[in-house]
């Protein structure tokens, strides 16, 4: 169990929005597919950031709630792919949400941007070994490996992408090192 939730459950209220988007994160986990459960785990702490911890009923999802967290997140500094990222996870819960009647489709999300702008290609390669981003990402690993931190509390401490990077890393790694073991 995440941080995270139990933090949630200190704070739910009638038809929790956190606890249903962690319900959507979990089924997830369980379903295989880890990458989204990572981007909606950090989706989820940064509105809960937005909220500073204080639930909310998914009926109370508005248009002008979602209209303050994306100048929140613009005020923060968040480019506007991340902001409309997480535009789109926080649209799916709520659509899952009114999908199954748990509230009235009110549109809270048609007047954020929720596009895709063109952005240069930063991944890492052969090439970039020795640069600061390599560095970055092997701190990252080092880190993660000596604290024994979740990759789910990463979300608090490094962008998206960096996370998302070193997920599929470790997953690669993973099934590396099983398939190795198993050629013994």
């Amino acid at each position: 169990m995440s941080v995270l939730f139990i933090k949630i459950n200190n704070f739910m209220c009638n038809n929790s929005f956190f606890s249903f988007m962690n319900e959507q994160k979990e089924l997830l986990l369980q379903n295989g597919q880890f990458k989204t459960a990572v981007s909606y785990s950090c989706t989820l702490n940064s509105f809960f950031n937005f909220r500073r911890g204080k639930d909310l009923g998914i009926e109370e999802v508005t248009s002008e709630l979602i209209q303050s967290y994306q100048s929140w997140l613009k005020q923060r500094g968040v480019v506007a792919n991340t902001s409309s990222f997480y535009m789109r996870v926080l649209r799916a819960v709520y659509n899952k949400a009114v999908k199954k009647n748990l509230t009235v489709q009110q549109r809270p999300f048609e007047e954020v941007y929720t596009g895709i702008d063109k952005t240069q290609k930063r991944a890492l390669t052969i090439a970039c070994r020795g640069t600061k981003t390599l560095s970055v990402f092997v701190a990252l690993i080092i880190f993660i490996a000596l604290s024994g931190i979740g990759i789910f509390s990463l979300c608090v401490f490094f962008p998206l992408p960096l996370i998302t990077s070193f997920f599929i890393f470790r997953l690669a790694c993973c099934t590396h090192s099983a398939i190795g073991s198993e050629a013994r």
